[in-house]
């Protein structure tokens, strides 16, 4: 499908203020592609229904995207490796794997040394120096 099909196809669907929205999520899954690069994070922030958990969802049908609505501080790593679904997370990752929080306030709602824990747990996994 090329770029404006997807985006005439989004648009039978969902009424988009600003309709580059497509074109920066996709943009941002294509550099996380590329090894050589770090990895790049997007915060997409925007007004009650304007359609962020409807393209977070259509994008997390997409190869090497992991959806997770919500993280604690045993999310990435939890001391045990195992096989099952049970093992962290960073364990069942696909390498290069993009990880799709959908909304955010649930981790800033969370207890601040919580919320402190997995947030310099994210910088560590981006620096590549966490274990």
């Amino acid at each position: 499908m090329t770029l404006p099909e997807l985006e005439n196809n989004i648009s039978k669907y969902l009424i988009l203020e600003d309709k580059g929205i497509v074109k920066l999520l996709l943009a941002t899954v294509i550099a996380n592609r590329i090894p050589c690069l770090d990895p790049t994070w997007l915060f997409v922030a925007t007004s009650s229904s304007g359609a962020k958990s409807e393209l977070l969802l259509a994008l997390s049908y997409a190869a090497g995207i992991t959806p997770k609505d919500d993280l604690t501080s045993k999310t990435f790593i939890s001391g045990v490796k195992r096989t099952d679904k049970s093992a962290s997370l960073l364990d069942r990752l696909p390498p290069n794997s993009i990880l799709v929080i959908k909304d955010l306030t649930v981790l800033f709602k969370k207890d601040p040394r919580e919320s402190d824990s997995i947030f310099s747990q994210l910088r560590m996994i981006y620096d590549g120096t966490f274990s």
